[in-house]
């Protein structure tokens, strides 16, 4: 995950939202993944005002198990 983070970071100071969204969303699945807190990043809610969907069904399905393991 520090991998994906640092990677973020990159491509958003370089302006990359190519790049960005690849790495939040990794970033996001590692973490639901190690059952932490999901980190609210803009360049996916960006995604989603603009009717483009942020996760795929099949990680919406992950999550949904994820957390009726609970």
């Amino acid at each position: 995950m520090k991998r994906a983070w640092t990677g973020y970071k990159i491509a958003k100071k370089d302006g990359d939202h190519d790049k960005m969204k690849y790495y939040a969303e990794g970033i996001q699945k590692f973490e639901r993944q190690l059952r932490l807190p999901v980190s609210d990043l803009d360049i996916l809610k960006g995604d989603a005002r603009n009717g483009v969907g942020s996760q795929t069904t099949k990680q919406k399905e992950e999550s949904g198990a994820a957390n009726n393991e609970l």
